[in-house]
């Protein structure tokens, strides 16, 4: 009868230390999970941000398709979930008959400390 006390105690101390091991590794699992998601999220902002650049500026006149202009009258209304401040907007010259804008973002994910940069390029063909 005393064996029997002391394999439950014994066993009660490997279901602790098993346990403590499957919750860390799953709790690392969830938080890795969520900041992928949240950098997908990020890039597909990036992404949308780019086409509605290219497409406002496709529109505009060439005094009209500069970064500040279209980092006011489309980027700043429109950003949602990156900070609009730390965008870099990047134009093609005027003489192009396409309107290109490519997006840069510098991303620090919430769980790993290492930045990434995500960039985004769109074309439309000028219309004006």
């Amino acid at each position: 009868m005393m064996t029997r006390t002391l394999d439950r105690r014994a066993r009660k101390g490997a279901v602790l230390v098993e346990s403590a091991i499957v919750y860390a590794v799953f709790l690392m699992l969830l938080l890795g999970g969520l900041s992928v998601g949240l950098g997908i999220f990020r890039h597909q902002e990036i992404a949308h941000l780019a086409r509605e650049s290219a497409r406002w500026s496709s529109l505009q006149d060439v005094s009209m398709r500069t970064p500040a202009q279209i980092m006011t009258n489309v980027i700043r209304p429109n950003a949602v979930g990156v900070d609009p401040d730390d965008l870099t907007v990047t134009t093609t010259p005027a003489q192009t008959d396409m309107a290109t804008v490519t997006i840069t973002y510098p991303w620090i994910p919430e769980v790993y400390l290492a930045p990434v940069t995500l960039r985004s390029t769109a074309r439309a063909r000028i219309a004006y």
